[in-house]
């Protein structure tokens, strides 16, 4: 983590890692975009629906980012890449109600990890000018995902 990333901390538990615009259902979503103030959205952290949530803005918005997450699966194994719709990536709590199609650990849209004690969530700076003192890496406790 570099000095000027923003960082929180979240409780353990179920999280989704992701784009959240994923698990989020459309009647909430714009509920969350408001949290987030899109226009000059960086890095929001925050209790959403009950749930404890950490979200950054990736360096490029939009796209496909590698991190160095590593999944095993039939279809997808290897270094998880995190596909964005909504410019950002983050982590919000799950119950097992939410998971749906994410019940088998991951999927193409992100992936569900078990924390077992509270972790750190580091992105964006809170500046304008983020991309002139940013590395681009969002932090998810031991997990790096490469958004520049």
């Amino acid at each position: 983590m570099n000095a000027e990333q923003s960082i929180t901390t979240l409780p353990a538990g179920r999280y989704f890692i992701g784009d959240l615009c994923y698990v989020i259902s459309d009647d909430d979503w714009m509920d969350m975009v408001e949290l987030m103030e899109l226009d000059d959205f960086t890095f929001t952290e925050g209790v959403f629906n009950g749930r404890p949530f950490a979200v950054s803005s990736t360096m490029w918005g939009d796209g496909s980012y590698e991190s160095d997450h590593y999944v095993e699966g039939e279809d997808n194994e290897g270094l998880f890449r995190f596909g964005v719709d909504a410019g950002c990536i983050g982590v919000i709590r799950m119950e097992e109600a939410d998971l749906g199609p994410l019940k088998d650990e991951h999927c193409d849209l992100g992936v569900v990890v078990d924390f077992d004690k509270d972790f750190q969530v580091a992105g964006c700076p809170q500046t304008k000018s983020y991309r002139d003192v940013w590395d681009g890496i969002i932090h998810i406790d031991d997990i790096e995902i490469y958004t520049d």
